[in-house]
């Protein structure tokens, strides 16, 4: 085990463009620090995924939220996981939001052949987009991480005001408008699949949920974008993940 420690904060991308460039194994598996593996079998199953499909540079990790007690944290993660089953509705999965960044397996071949530009507000998505440009891009269901929502309006706002999944003109330049615009499409038809599978998973709650995603869509337009690479930490999702006995 080699411990790589940095003396300053300098954004998660820096740090995975860092790793990009040490990485020497066949497969590159970058997992965040505030998640928890749902199956002992979590990491066997993400790499032997990629590594079964010959065609695949990347492969994303499941992502399934905790289920919170307090009404509007319980209001906030049912409009979460509205948008997780449409990201989810989409055939093939080849979409940006299922490129979530909580856990991550890369090919070498892959990062080997890219290195994030310093200059970009939204490095995250460049990642996926040069995955995209090759097919590359995949999503596997069989390895899954548990992770907490936000939990108070004051957080998922600070959510917001990332760069991540916001205009970025230099990304237009490397990749073209239309590819980036596609990348997020989400179709009408798993929209409304989306919506049906959340109203089964939370009758009650999905209503105000839609409700709060248009509230929150409205005052993203609002938000200042933090274009900083170094993120404010969000403390209702790094509470400690106790696995059940």
């Amino acid at each position: 085990i080699k411990l790589i420690k940095g003396k300053s904060r300098k954004g998660k991308y820096f740090r995975v463009n860092e790793l990009f460039k040490l990485a020497k194994s066949d497969v590159l598996v970058v997992v965040d620090a505030d998640i928890a593996f749902e199956k002992n079998s979590f990491l066997e199953n993400l790499v032997t995924s990629l590594v079964d499909d010959k065609n695949a540079s990347m492969m994303s990790a499941g992502i399934r939220l905790i289920r919170p007690n307090e009404f509007i944290s319980k209001l906030i993660f049912t409009s979460f996981i509205l948008g997780d089953y449409m990201r989810l509705s989409v055939p093939g999965y080849n979409i940006s939001a299922n490129f979530h960044g909580a856990a991550t397996v890369y090919k070498k071949s892959f990062i080997r052949a890219i290195t994030i530009p310093s200059n970009l507000s939204d490095p995250h998505l460049y990642i996926y987009l040069s995955a995209r440009k090759m097919n590359g891009f995949r999503y596997c269901h069989k390895a899954v991480v548990l992770q907490y929502p936000p939990a108070t309006m004051s957080d998922v706002k600070q959510i917001m005001r990332r760069s991540i999944g916001k205009e970025d003109p230099k990304l237009e330049k490397i990749f073209g408008k239309e590819m980036i615009t596609q990348a997020a499409y989400i179709p009408m038809r798993a929209k409304l699949i989306g919506v049906l599978k959340c109203f089964l998973h939370e009758p009650l709650l999905t209503p105000p949920a839609i409700l709060m995603s248009f509230y929150l869509r409205k005052i993203s337009l609002t938000e200042k974008i933090d274009t900083s690479p170094i993120w404010n930490i969000n403390k209702s999702t790094k509470k400690p993940i106790v696995y059940e006995q």
